[in-house]
């Protein structure tokens, strides 16, 4: 079979940083604005105007304080993209190409405190942009360079000119080298004087909790992500606090002489920058603040820890439980919970059951925010995620559950929904989010949503709740600093403050089922604790004492509380059976306050924008190093990306002493629904004249060299879990033989001839439905991978030559080598329990071309790395191919930490499986089944602190015993009842949908 592609793997692992939104949506429906200020260029979608004028007013404000600290500029101006596609919260910060992507949504994140959105995201993601600017080791318009080593099989025969890899390595030379904690504690901590981002209770709630746990990362496991449950925000809030020790004790100028030294190619490793900055190697500075930490943590929570007041737990299996919720006749309670999953997000609705155990209910999406009940107690009001939209948008709606008919559908449609309430006479409210502001609203039981509140300057409501009279509701808001707790009258609409601030964050208010009372949340002493407050008289008492915090209470008929316990990583839920008050000298902690707030959200400035022009960004380089059949290549690979990503480059080129080539490109257009792309490869390669296959018995020396190119046009879709495929391709392969006559010293001159044309139109459909967890990179578990290819080929196969009766010279004569072929390459990952994280796995490796005659230039291979691993890859071919493998891998070390900075190893699978399959010509009767078994190793990591690392070895030994003839030379070859080994260093690792 053709194999250009696959011989020119290497040109493809670039691809993993060159299009740094590749399968991105391409939003066509969006129509973009743009305008100007004096360091910006902002650019922002209809629907985002007010988050616009929130980013603007914020940016050049924070512009003097965060370079004047690292004594940097950027060199153009920096490109704000804002967008509001998802109900979805983030920022990123594309600092090589001086780009911030905001989402207008607020964050809720359990695991930090609230503050002024966009006043925190821009300024933590220019602070990425800054700082890491200041830290490069090379010129900006080089982001990394690569080392690649090509391991190629040795030829069987001498018709193989090129084979295929056993061994394939690529490995980056970055430009920044910081570690994780670094490059995202001082994005978090900005400037000395910010206030967009503080050290708050939730901040200091996990990293006390892991201090009285004794579960504070190490140096080496600080320094990347890659982690469960509460582990990569600990990798933030631990550099967090570092930096800020560091900045208090040095000063704040020393993260730009971190920068400053980092940015040195004699320095690779951030231990020996902190030798440089302060005499000290990092680990000594680092474990010193660690042990200092954890002394002063238990000094402090001495008390607490006597008096200890947190009630039964019920739940804690975790990562967590989330808003219980009890029905109206105390007999159901439900709860949003991530149980045995490995992310806090990956929350759905469940049911306790009576013996303890969680019954799952909607098994499809995820849900987030409040859960209420009908008056009745049979249905189940909660918000579930919907499939994504045509565009890629995803949005959360309001749906109801039958819990006698086991059905749930949706009530609300696109309506943006984050939390519910239902009041006693079947009223439902709901928080909706829009152009990055949160409103209150009621449902009617058409779907229709009416808004009760008008918030636009960034108001952020999450929690919500209904009086028994269905006269108020009470609900949390945040607009800078930390929430207070609110009440809305739905009759009148007024809206009062109900808890007195108190310079502290009051959240999660839920009524008392008398409606006398509210339970609530607040951290007044540093530490989250549940309050209960009168609401006749204003009197409060303190119902809980912990040492890590107390969120979301639900009171049951009964007077019990169930309510979250963050406690050693996990999210609980507990029950307080006994609400009898404790004594405010037991939970005295630290002296906590929020500061005064001193921005002005409703200021804001207004500007002229002007239609959306196509903008791009730099060109950038990668030089690269490539050893293949142990020569070196010099090459170079390049691109540029259109600020929205309508349009996006790729280029590679390398050369040999001997002028080998490679020079591949690809073009896409995103501007559409899906995605059109152009791609080309080229690609010349000369056979070694002193190569022993080029010798006759001739006194001539024979240079070969070929020319090989293929263009592609093709259009691609990708929706949800889904990727739909089209193409249209030509190629063709020439060779050009050159003789030389040592005896009389004459060169000949060339002869070329084009041994190959081929135009291929060909269908994909890929589906990626593997469960997303901890180690799915590493070890899949759960789901399944699919691709489906459809192809027609029109193929014109050189078969002699003949004269040219116009011009009496040689001519090419090509056979008709037309097929149609199908292809199915799928794998199935089954989770097995011992031990833990282990899998079994089922894949097939398949092909069928229609025309069994074809040439076998056309055949498919069925060995080596991507089939039958315990025979080389060419050894075994034909017209059809079925390979069958079956895999039992199961962690070595599943959680290590070795550092050899700036590498770091965090985890080691093995795993053992066996292969049987065949490729052949004709039908089933022409089966001849081979086998093999392998044991495989696999080490995960990072390399340079941010680039995964994926390392892995296979040992495989070929059970049966076959022969070939080697028509050059007429001799036999037999294969199989041997070892053959294959070894990668990668980004990622190998799968069998695709394999390498």
């Amino acid at each position: 079979m053709k194999c250009l592609k696959q011989c020119l793997t290497h040109l493809i692992i670039f691809s993993f940083l060159a299009v740094p939104l590749l399968g991105e949506p391409n939003h066509p429906e969006l129509i973009w604005h743009t305008f100007e200020s004096e360091h910006f260029v902002y650019h922002y979608h209809d629907g985002t105007e007010q988050t616009a004028r929130m980013v603007m007013k914020v940016a050049e404000e924070m512009y003097p304080h965060v370079t004047d600290l690292y004594d940097y500029e950027p060199a153009t101006k920096t490109q704000i993209v804002i967008q509001d596609t998802d109900d979805y919260a983030n920022g990123g910060a594309y600092y090589f190409e001086n780009k911030i992507l905001l989402w207008a949504s607020p964050l809720q994140f359990d695991l930090r405190g609230n503050h002024n959105w966009i006043r925190n995201v821009f300024t933590h993601e220019f602070s990425h942009i800054v700082s890491l600017g200041k830290a490069m080791k090379f010129p900006i318009t080089f982001p990394a360079a690569y080392i690649q080593i090509l391991d190629r099989e040795k030829p069987y025969k001498d018709n193989i000119i090129m084979e295929y890899p056993k061994g394939i390595g690529a490995m980056p030379v970055a430009n920044v080298v910081v570690p994780m904690w670094w490059a995202e504690g001082v994005a978090q901590y900005q400037f000395a004087e910010s206030t967009g981002d503080l050290w708050d209770s939730h901040r200091d709630m996990l990293l006390r909790d892991r201090a009285l746990h004794g579960t504070l990362f190490s140096w080496n496991e600080a320094a990347y992500f890659d982690k469960k449950g509460t582990g990569n925000e600990s990798v933030y809030n631990t550099g967090y606090a570092f930096v800020r020790y560091l900045s208090h004790t040095y000063g704040p100028s020393v993260n730009r002489r971190i920068a400053e030294t980092a940015s040195s190619a004699r320095y690779w490793s951030f231990n020996r920058v902190f030798r440089s900055v302060f005499g000290k190697n990092g680990r000594e500075i680092y474990n010193a603040w660690r042990d200092t930490l954890t002394a002063n943590y238990l000094r402090d929570t001495e008390t607490i820890r006597r008096h200890e007041k947190k009630g039964e737990i019920l739940l804690q299996k975790g990562p967590a439980y989330f808003n219980a919720s009890v029905s109206p006749n105390g007999e159901k309670t439900i709860v949003s919970a991530a149980e045995n999953r490995d992310y806090l997000g990956q929350t759905y609705l469940f049911r306790l059951a009576p013996d303890g155990h969680l019954e799952q209910l909607d098994k499809h999406s995820r849900i987030r925010g409040d859960i209420a009940w009908s008056p009745d107690s049979r249905y189940i009001y909660y918000v579930k995620q919907r499939l994504p939209n045509v565009y890629g948008s995803v949005y959360f709606d309001l749906a109801k559950y039958d819990l006698e008919t086991d059905e749930t559908e949706f009530i609300t449609e696109n309506s943006r929904v984050y939390s519910v309430a239902v009041s006693g006479d079947g009223e439902i409210y709901v928080i909706t989010v829009h152009d990055g502001s949160h409103n209150l609203a009621r449902v009617s039981p058409d779907g229709t949503v009416e808004p009760l509140t008008t918030f636009s300057y960034g108001e952020q409501v999450y929690d919500l709740d209904v009086s028994p009279n269905g006269k108020n509701l009470i609900f949390d808001m945040a607009l800078l600093h930390g929430r207070n707790i609110y009440s809305l009258d739905t009759q009148t609409y007024e809206i009062r403050q109900i808890v007195p601030s108190g310079n502290c964050d009051n959240r999660h208010p839920v009524f008392t089922r008398d409606g006398k009372s509210v339970i609530f949340s607040s951290d007044r002493t540093g530490i989250f604790n549940l309050y209960s407050r009168n609401l006749e008289t204003g009197e409060e008492s303190l119902l809980t004492n912990v040492t890590g915090a107390a969120f979301y209470p639900e009171c049951t008929p009964e007077g019990e509380i169930l309510y979250t316990l963050f406690e050693d990583g996990i999210f609980k839920l507990a029950r307080l059976t006994q609400t009898d008050v404790v004594n405010p000298d037991h939970a005295v902690y630290r002296p906590y306050t929020l500061p005064d707030n001193n921005y002005e959200p409703t200021q804001l400035p207004y500007f002229e924008s002007k239609p959306y022009t196509s903008q791009f960004s730099r060109f950038f380089v990668m030089p690269y190093l490539m050893i293949d059949y142990n020569k070196p290549k010099l090459g170079f690979a390049a691109f540029q990306n259109e600020v929205l990503n309508k349009y996006n480059l790729y280029t590679s080129m390398g050369i040999a002493a001997n002028k080998d080539m490679d020079i591949y490109a690809r073009l896409d257009f995103n501007f559409l629904l899906p995605t059109f792309y152009l791609e080309g490869y080229y690609v010349t390669y000369h056979l070694d004249p002193q190569s022993e296959r080029l010798y006759e018995l001739t006194d001539l020396e024979r240079d070969i060299s070929f020319r090989l190119w293929e263009a592609i046009g093709g259009v691609e879709y990708r929706w949800m879990n889904h990727l739909f495929h089209l193409s249209l391709n030509h190629q063709q392969y020439s060779a050009s033989i050159t003789d030389y006559d040592k005896t009389r010293g004459i060169l000949y001159d060339p002869f070329g001839y084009t041994y190959f044309k081929g135009t291929s139109i060909q269908s994909d459909w890929t589906l990626d439905f593997i469960v997303p967890d901890w180690h799915s990179d590493i070890n899949p578990r759960r789901g399944f991978s699919t691709k489906l290819s459809a192809a027609y080929d029109i193929n014109h196969y050189l078969q002699d030559f003949g004269i040219s009766e116009e011009y009496s010279t040689l001519q090419e004569i090509y056979s008709r080598e037309n097929t149609f072929r199908l292809e199915l390459n799928s794998e199935l990952f089954i989770p097995v329990s011992f031990p833990d994280r282990s899998a079994l796995s089922v894949a097939v490796n398949s092909g069928w071309q229609e025309n069994t005659e074809i040439d076998s230039f056309f055949h498919y291979y069925g060995g080596g790395r991507p089939g039958l691993k315990g025979y080389p890859f060419y050894s075994i071919e034909g017209t059809q191919k079925m390979v069958l493998t079956g895999m039992y891998r199961f962690p070595v070390i599943p959680d290590m930490h070795i550092g050899l900075e700036p590498f770091f190893f965090n985890r080691l699978y093995a795993g053992i499986y066996y292969q049987a399959g065949d490729a052949w010509r004709g039908g089933l009767g022409d089966l001849d089944i081979k086998q093999n078994v392998g044991i495989e190793l696999r080490l995960g990591g990072h390399s340079f602190y941010a680039y995964p690392l994926a390392i892995s070895l296979d040992a495989v030994y070929g059970l049966d015993s076959f022969s070939r003839l080697d028509e050059a030379n007429g001799k036999m070859v037999t294969f199989g009842k041997e070892w053959r080994f294959y070894w990668s260093v990668l980004f990622n690792f190998p799968n069998r949908t695709d394999p390498l």
